[in-house]
């Protein structure tokens, strides 16, 4: 069966049941009525003040109730813990409701008045909170004595954190850097064994030809010739041209000299 906050989302009740709605005059259950009254005081353009006056004076015992619930929707959380909202005898059970997020007693904790303050210091919730006890003291009301118990309250966590901050400047590096390395050295290792190979490549073709290097040792530097033919004369400064030139002519193959004349 559908609920009736269902169908007053859906703006599916008449008029005239939308002005009971926005009385508290239907007869549902009292959270439910609650839940109607801020979705109405939050979104309706044409009943949202009047459930905003019904909501102010509504029963503190339902109110209470719904403000303790981890179960009580967050739209009707968020609307009285707001300053503009909140009604003081609620504060202690909405801290205490872990529904309600820590960023929203970050925002009391900031701009609270006196009362505020005392309620927030007096909740175990809260006096956890490192993040709500920094926010405290900021706030121009705060006492000497509360921002001495706020600072016994956060040394030990601080005190936490550098060491935690001190343990990460020594650890070791991360897994990614020691592959890299380990990459590296790996890469070296096949290098020099590459080298090492043709090294023994070199040394047992030399070995193998020893008679023939022996033999040409003594024998003077001929030049293949063609160089210049191939580069072209431009290549090469006019004095060397002229000297590579004429080795060229001199080791022509016979052949070729015929040919030419």
């Amino acid at each position: 069966m559908q609920r009736i906050i269902d169908q007053v989302r859906a703006s599916k009740l008449p008029s005239g049941m939308m002005q009971f709605a926005a009385r508290g005059a239907l007869q549902v259950p009292a959270a439910e009525n609650i839940e109607i009254l801020v979705h109405l005081a939050l979104h309706n353009k044409v009943f949202g003040e009047l459930a905003k006056m019904t909501l102010a004076g509504w029963d503190e015992k339902a109110c209470l109730a719904a403000a303790a619930d981890p179960q009580t929707s967050p739209e009707v959380l968020d609307y009285f813990i707001a300053p503009e909202n909140l009604r003081p005898k609620l504060l202690p059970a909405l801290i205490k409701n872990p529904a309600v997020p820590a960023s929203e007693l970050v925002k009391l904790a900031i701009s609270g008045l006196a009362e505020t303050i005392d309620a927030l210091l007096a909740s175990e919730r809260v006096r956890s909170l490192v993040s709500v006890l920094e926010a405290l003291k900021a706030n121009p009301y705060l006492k000497p004595e509360q921002a001495q118990e706020i600072e016994k309250l956060t040394a030990p966590t601080l005190e936490a954190e550098r060491a935690e901050d001190a343990t990460t400047v020594g650890a070791p590096e991360p897994r990614e850097s020691a592959t890299a390395e380990t990459e590296t050295g790996r890469n070296d290792s096949i290098t020099e064994a590459g080298e090492q190979k043709d090294e023994e490549t070199v040394s047992a073709y030399m070995k193998e030809h020893a008679h023939e290097i022996a033999a040409d040792g003594n024998k003077p530097f001929q030049s293949i010739g063609g160089v210049v033919e191939l580069l072209g004369s431009d290549y090469f400064p006019v004095t060397q041209e002229a000297e590579l030139t004429t080795a060229a002519a001199k080791t022509a193959p016979s052949g070729a000299a015929a040919t030419a004349v």
